[in-house]
């Protein structure tokens, strides 16, 4: 196979911006550069898949050469990437990553230094799987260097050249390779998985953030429910969080999630860590959205009518569903009460307790901690009349029970 039948047909039925991308390669004409896709879009198209990711490109000039002919074309560029070889293109709302074809140099298993080559053979080299490697022009030709195309079709991950060298460039490596193997393949390539297993130890050496963005990628995958999948992958697993973890019911969270329409990577991060007793330190340099994710947990079996109900006013939408679903996968709670739980929330999320603070001050409460204390007391009894009182009911209470008497 050398050429995408029917290219543009099947560009756009993916949802592959065709159009826009030979607006690039027209500018890149002008300094007679060449574009290729590369990645997903190409593995997709193969395939016939019926939907694509980001496209990402290459190009056989130089770096400074792209930006020039892009400019020229007055197509915006964001240029935050320049220094790795790499630009974003902007035409009408969408980007485009274009980067030159590269030689990695020296490579220390987290970054590479790397010179320009206009050698298509010599950019596959420093790819890391021969499926990664297949190149696609904006006429559908394909160049295969490494012969990727019969290894997707015989559903085969497989590192290019020798898997320890590969790896030894960048561990996420790792990672990727099972992410890939469970996204084209049934079962782990032998020379690869052994690499890996060898070496998964420098996992550690990556960023947090490097680990955990692969990782989300992996537990979203289909055939990250099988069980035989789940006992090679779990050692890999505990280095990439620096944490015990615990699988036990994941099929059923996915099952609940897949039915529900609510598949969240940051959830099933959660989930394995649930058990754990260890300090997730890892979560200091994550975002805060996250962190809040990760570490709110509440138990819905052992909670009151009243404290269900202030964690659903208090709580985001997000930390409320993590609970209740993680509930339901470990048996905590029913189907049928976490379906009356989603309706309570449904129903509260755009409540508020019609007064605040500065109310109470008005009234004659004092600042500190006892007007605090009072309003809490006001939400409580507010909570628990079912969220009926209103600003005037819930003042009227303060005033009665609360107000301090001179």
């Amino acid at each position: 196979m050398n050429k995408i039948i029917d290219f543009e047909k099947q560009a756009r039925s993916l949802g592959i911006m065709i159009d826009e991308i030979k607006l690039i390669q027209n500018a890149l004409k002008n300094c007679r550069g060449e574009l290729f896709l590369i990645g997903g879009n190409v593995r997709d198209l193969i395939l016939k898949n019926k939907r694509t990711s980001h496209s990402d490109l290459v190009c056989d000039l130089p770096i400074n050469l792209i930006v020039k002919a892009l400019e020229q074309k007055k197509i915006k560029i964001s240029k935050a990437g320049l220094k790795y070889g790499s630009i974003t293109a902007h035409i009408k709302k969408a980007s485009f990553d274009v980067t030159s074809m590269r030689q990695d140099l020296e490579t220390d298993g987290r970054y590479a230094t790397v010179k320009f080559t206009d050698d298509l053979n010599l950019d596959a080299e420093r790819r890391d799987f021969t499926i990664n490697a297949i190149y696609c022009d904006t006429s559908g030709n394909l160049m295969d260097p490494c012969d990727g195309i019969r290894d997707l079709k015989h559903k085969k991950v497989r590192f290019i050249g020798k898997a320890e060298d590969r790896i030894k460039e960048d561990y996420l490596r790792i990672l990727r390779f099972i992410r890939f193997s469970l996204l084209y393949s049934k079962k782990f390539d032998s020379d690869g998985f052994n690499a890996c297993n060898k070496l998964k130890k420098n996992i550690l050496n990556l960023s947090m953030q490097r680990r955990i963005n692969e990782l989300g990628k992996i537990l979203i995958l289909e055939n990250i429910k099988n069980k035989s999948v789940i006992s090679k992958i779990v050692p890999f697993f505990k280095l990439a969080l620096n944490s015990e973890i615990d699988f036990s019911n994941f099929d059923k969270l996915c099952r609940i999630e897949k039915k529900l329409k609510k598949v969240s990577k940051t959830r099933r991060i959660k989930f394995l860590i649930r058990n754990t007793n260890k300090n997730l330190d890892f979560l200091k340099i994550l975002s805060k959205s996250f962190n809040d994710r990760i570490k709110y947990n509440f138990n819905f079996k052992l909670s009151t009518e009243y404290l269900t109900a202030k964690q659903i006013l208090e709580k985001s939408e997000d930390q409320i569903y993590d609970n209740i679903l993680i509930n339901y996968a470990d048996g905590l709670i029913s189907g049928q009460k976490a379906n009356s739980l989603f309706k309570k929330f449904m129903k509260l999320k755009k409540k508020f307790l019609p007064i605040n603070g500065y109310d109470l001050l008005n009234m004659g409460f004092i600042k500190g901690r006892k007007m605090g204390k009072a309003l809490l007391e006001i939400e409580k009894w507010w909570i628990k009349n079912k969220f009926k009182p209103n600003k005037k009911q819930c003042l009227n209470f303060a005033k009665k029970k609360l107000l301090p008497t001179s």
